[in-house]
C-alpha cells in the first residue's frame, strides 16, 4: 500500500521533470494509440476506454494535458505534449489525443484523492473530445479508493454520470477489497457491452 501511494503521489510530482515517469507514462499511452491508429489503417476509429483506479487518474492527465499544451516559456510543458510530434500526421495525432474517444469507463476512480483539496471553481474535468462522449464511472461505496466525481464541481457533474454498483461477492462486495471487483461485475459489464455493440453499429 505504501508503495501503491508512493506511485501515486510520484507521477503528479513529476509531471513537469524531464524523463520522469510521469512522461514515461504518457509515452506508453501515446504509442499504444499509434500503434491502434495503424492496425486501423491508419485511420481514426472510435475509442471506448476503460480505467481502474489510479489509471483513471493517469488518463484523465493525459487527456487534459492534450487539449491544454501550450508554450511554455519557463517550464517544461506537462506530459508529453511539446513541438516533438509535429511531423506526424494531423489525423494520426488527434486520434492519440483522443478525439475520437466515444466512450469513457471508470472504476474504483481516485480521481478525486488528487483534486479534493482544490477549490471547487478549480476542479475541471477533461472537455469532451466530441459530441457522442459519455463517461461511466462506476463507484462502490464500501471501496476506499473508488469515489463518485459528480460533487467534486458543477463541471463534473455536467460531464460525468456516477453509477452506484456493489462490487464483488460474498467476501469483498462489503469492504475495501471491492476495489478490484468491478470488472466482473455484471453491472459494469452489462452497459460496457452496450456501449460497445453502439460504436461497431
Amino acid at each position: 500500500m505504501f508503495y501503491g501511494f508512493g506511485d501515486a503521489g510520484g507521477l503528479e510530482y513529476s509531471r513537469t521533470i524531464k524523463n520522469s515517469a510521469y512522461k514515461a507514462v504518457q509515452k506508453r499511452i501515446f504509442d499504444a494509440m499509434g500503434a491502434a491508429y495503424a492496425v486501423l489503417g491508419n485511420k481514426p476509429g472510435p475509442v471506448i476506454l476503460i480505467a481502474q483506479s489510479l489509471g483513471c487518474q493517469v488518463i484523465s492527465n493525459y487527456i487534459w494535458d492534450a487539449q491544454h499544451h501550450a508554450p511554455y516559456r519557463d517550464v517544461l510543458p506537462p506530459g508529453i505534449w511539446d513541438n516533438a510530434h509535429s511531423t506526424l500526421d494531423p489525423a494520426d495525432l488527434k486520434f492519440r489525443k483522443f478525439s475520437s474517444l466515444h466512450v469513457l469507463v471508470t472504476t474504483g476512480c481516485n480521481i478525486p484523492i488528487f483534486v479534493g483539496g482544490l477549490p471547487r471553481e478549480q476542479i475541471t474535468p477533461i472537455k469532451a473530445p466530441n459530441t457522442r462522449f459519455v463517461w461511466g464511472n462506476y463507484y462502490d461505496e464500501d471501496d476506499a479508493l473508488g469515489w463518485p466525481l459528480q460533487d467534486l464541481s458543477d463541471d463534473y457533474k455536467a460531464r460525468a454520470k456516477d453509477i452506484e454498483v456493489n462490487a464483488g461477492g460474498f467476501l469483498t462486495s462489503w469492504n475495501a477489497f471491492s476495489h478490484g471487483q468491478y470488472w466482473g461485475d455484471k453491472d459494469v459489464q452489462k452497459p460496457l457491452a452496450n456501449h460497445v455493440l453502439r460504436s461497431l453499429g
